[in-house]
């Protein structure tokens, strides 16, 4: 796991954010 990832992780569970909305983010980005 990099970084970025950890990062994201972090934000997700501090702001409670839908996590379907954080997996459909990473995969417009990877994509």
């Amino acid at each position: 796991m990099n970084s970025s990832s950890e990062l994201v992780c972090t934000f997700v569970a501090k702001n409670k954010l839908n996590h379907k909305k954080i997996i459909n983010f990473f995969s417009k980005i990877q994509n």
